[in-house]
């Protein structure tokens, strides 16, 4: 599956791909391969030293939101991944997705939301006595 035939075309009541309520496209992702899914996009990257995009609010209405074509007819029957859907992972961009084992599976036809908070934790050393 290529990503540019996985938008679908733009109307007045929705986008294919927006963040923040701006319309979002295909050059906001980029592409790796996975050895299970094949084809595997990661949005905001921040490669090429684009800086990374950040959500400005919280909620349902803001962030990322897509809506794609899964070319449901063009999967190949597989033993290994009889699976038709998408494979979605929030990650760091740090950080090279494994959605292998952390992905969450969203099958056709459905809506889903994805909520993330970002928490920092400091770590205290440990004090040593003599």
């Amino acid at each position: 599956h290529q990503i540019e035939e996985m938008f679908l075309p733009g109307s007045p009541h929705f986008e294919s791909c927006s963040f923040n309520g701006e319309r979002c496209d295909v050059r906001n992702f980029s592409s790796y391969q996975s050895f299970l899914f094949g084809n595997c996009y990661t949005f905001n990257s921040a490669e090429d030293g684009n800086p990374p995009l950040k959500a400005t609010m919280a909620g349902q209405y803001n962030g990322l939101k897509l809506r794609l074509n899964i070319e449901r007819k063009a999967y190949l029957k597989s033993t290994l991944n009889p699976f038709v859907g998408l494979v979605i992972l929030i990650h760091d961009q740090k950080t090279f997705p494994i959605v292998e084992e952390f992905g969450i599976k969203v099958q056709p036809g459905v809506s889903t939301l994805c909520a993330i908070k970002r928490r920092k934790v400091n770590k205290k050393k440990k004090k040593h006595y003599a």
